[in-house]
């Protein structure tokens, strides 16, 4: 079956010819006023024909594309020029998974073919690398010898979205804890009111805790991004390691009137890992899965050992629908508002880039959702 004669998940298949691909490129390389402009643009900017394919690429484009290991971008699509993880999804290519019916760069240029001028949010996710993107997707049409084009301008915002979400954690969720903190310790010197000072000292403790751990979260996301965190690996029971997990999150309010409860491993189990970085991936993960669950609703824990690996499950009863699936462990992605969505992302950063693992999830209606993350027992 031919990419023309394939089922496709969103977007057309068809592409074009070799010989049509070439002949559309020669028409812009001839154009030097035409490549002196677009090359002035600070931005990756490709002109793209009907079928979606790369004709033309300026300067900023071709270093990007470039350094995801392709040495000709002709009759490429964007994502599979930038090596989207989505891209070899499908047999077809570029925009005709079922995942890419939430790109917004497939949808703006589909838009832009249609003769509408449109810019939409990108999250694009690499597939070697697992370096992680947020564009802001330009497409616009252009019409030249009665042939449609599409203008396609990405502009990274990485960056920026990564400002606004640490902006939110420390101006928000660092200052309420700091609050709440100052608060209980105003309790702790005030000698006129009848209180528990164990109580009291307890909560403050578990405040002050927090608070460490949330700026230690931003300190190793930034160097796993980086790549100068080094993982210090350790043999440890995956029964203690859950124990603890379960522990810990049990006080939190996120599980207030719900049921956090674990499975042990069936048969003693040490493996070797990063136990800083392997509580941060099964913390988020429980808090996620907590976040999601209804009150008086459950939230389960459990690992097992097979095949050489050792496997984590976090599993509530809440489903997620196919867009958030879509989007799940991209950076400045979240259901929880602006300015948030460095869980997942970092779930995955930390288990791929430095503990040889893999985070995956599953999410229906009828069995809820179970994230699943896999280490080597070695």
């Amino acid at each position: 079956m031919t990419a023309d004669q394939a089922n496709t998940g969103f977007a057309p298949a068809a592409r074009s010819s070799q010989g049509e691909i070439l002949r559309q490129a020669a028409f812009f390389a001839a154009k030097p006023d035409f490549k002196l402009l677009v090359d002035f643009v600070p931005d990756p900017l490709l002109v793209l024909n009907e079928n979606r394919q790369i004709v033309f690429a300026n300067t900023s484009a071709r270093s990007i594309v470039s350094s995801s290991g392709h040495d000709e971008v002709l009759g490429l699509r964007p994502g599979e020029a930038l090596n989207c993880r989505h891209s070899g999804t499908s047999v077809c290519g570029c925009g005709t998974s079922t995942f890419c019916r939430y790109c917004g760069a497939v949808r703006a240029i589909l838009s832009s073919l249609r003769g509408e001028e449109t810019v939409e949010e990108c999250r694009l996710t690499q597939d070697e690398k697992g370096d992680s993107f947020l564009f802001l997707a330009h497409a616009t049409p252009y019409f030249i010898r009665n042939e449609s084009f599409v203008l396609f301008l990405l502009r990274d915002i990485t960056s920026q979205s990564r400002r606004e979400m640490l902006e939110r954690i420390f101006f928000h969720d660092i200052k309420n804890t700091l609050t709440a903190l100052n608060g209980w310790v105003a309790l702790l010197g005030d000698e006129s009111n009848e209180i528990d000072q164990t109580a009291v000292f307890r909560t403050v403790k578990d405040l002050n805790t927090d608070l460490i751990d949330e700026i230690q979260a931003q300190e190793q996301i930034l160097k796993a991004e980086n790549r100068t965190l080094a993982a210090g690996l350790k043999e440890i029971s995956p029964d203690e390691l859950i124990t603890e997990i379960g522990d810990f999150y049990r006080k939190m309010a996120e599980a207030e009137n719900k049921s956090l409860r674990f499975g042990k491993v069936a048969l003693p189990c040490i493996f070797r890992t990063d136990p800083s970085l392997i509580k941060r991936i099964l913390g988020n993960m429980v808090k996620n899965a907590l976040e999601a669950t209804p009150p008086g609703g459950e939230v389960i824990l459990k690992s097992c050992a097979q095949d050489g690996q050792m496997r984590f499950e976090v599993h509530n009863q809440g489903f997620m629908p196919p867009e958030v699936q879509s989007h799940v462990f991209k950076i400045s992605f979240s259901t929880k508002g602006k300015g948030r969505g460095l869980g997942t992302y970092s779930m995955r950063l930390l288990s791929e880039r430095y503990l040889s693992g893999s985070v995956t999830f599953v999410s229906s209606p009828e069995t809820g959702t179970t994230f699943i993350a896999s280490f080597p027992i070695g």
